[in-house]
């Protein structure tokens, strides 16, 4: 069981230390919220997504599966260099 302190706590430094959600990360998380919520990666998640993208000096990443493009954002951030990121969507109303 997480203890909630705990977990607010790591939340608020992370917020710290990479900044909080912009426009168009929440866009995506509302969308997602409204389309199925179950799909969608936390903000904690994401920041984790970007810290290893961030580590490993990724130029390129494949998101399979991007739903409304929150983690892609995420981890499209950390990438450096070429900067490319592929996506594939089978849902059309998600692409």
């Amino acid at each position: 069981m997480e203890n909630r302190a705990g977990a607010s706590g790591l939340d608020a430094y992370a917020t710290e230390l990479f900044g909080s959600e912009d426009t168009a990360l929440k866009n995506a998380r509302n969308r997602a919220e409204r389309i199925n919520p179950d799909m969608l990666v936390s903000a904690r998640e994401g920041r984790i997504l970007n810290v290893l993208a961030t580590i490993a000096c990724a130029e390129k990443a494949v998101e399979i599966g991007s739903f409304t493009g929150y983690s892609g954002i995420w981890i499209g951030r950390a990438l450096s260099g070429e900067k490319k990121m592929f996506t594939l969507e089978l849902n059309h109303e998600h692409a």
